[in-house]
């Protein structure tokens, strides 16, 4: 998705230009900035576009956002930063709830059990702990786990905006769908789209 707004806005500054490749191509990328200042580092990248161009790109900047960190381009950009210069991202399961049936052997009790605030299963994860009185070495303690999980990026697991990883993922694409269509209609002569829809 972050390569497709890359694109979309090649293809804005040739159309604009009427040139292909179009001038400063070496330096043209869509974009995204969580402050105002890089923002105003990074104008020579658009000096080939039009001021309107210009002014499109800079009301959708995440600095703009009344929360940078529910911001889909911001989100889109700290993802595709770390997988391009940092590290893979590491998927795992997120514990959406879950809890564990104990049943202690017999003639022991259970006399303590514990649900634990640990919600990220990362090779390992404590859901509960409990204690069985009157318990011996080599009794089994039967145990149900009732677990529901998610598939979640390791990285983001602590911090879940919008519920799901499934329904962070549609609504970035839904964004950049969005921006494509609306720089591509601006580009083509058409209406400029509502910024605010």
């Amino acid at each position: 998705m972050r390569a497709a707004l890359d694109n979309c806005l090649f293809e804005v500054a040739a159309l604009h230009s009427g040139q292909y490749p179009p001038p400063g191509a070496g330096v043209l990328q869509f974009p995204i900035y969580d402050d105002r200042e890089a923002w105003q580092r990074n104008l020579y990248r658009l000096k080939h576009l039009s001021d309107e161009h210009r002014a499109l790109l800079e009301r959708i900047q995440p600095f703009n956002a009344q929360r940078q960190d529910l911001n889909c381009l911001s989100i889109l950009n700290r993802l595709a930063r770390s997988d391009r210069h940092r590290t893979l991202h590491l998927v795992g399961a997120f514990l959406v709830e879950g809890g564990i049936l104990i049943e202690p052997p017999k003639g022991s009790r259970l006399t303590e059990m514990h649900k634990t605030d640990q919600r990220v299963v990362d090779g390992e994860a404590e859901i509960v702990t409990f204690k069985v009185s009157r318990w011996t070495p080599g009794q089994v303690v039967d145990h149900l786990p009732e677990l529901t999980l998610e598939v979640e990026i390791s990285e983001m697991a602590n911090d879940r905006p919008w519920g799901p990883l499934d329904r962070r993922l549609h609504a970035i694409h839904r964004a950049v769908s969005d921006y494509i269509d609306g720089l591509a209609a601006y580009a083509l002569g058409m209406t400029e789209p509502d910024p605010d829809a």
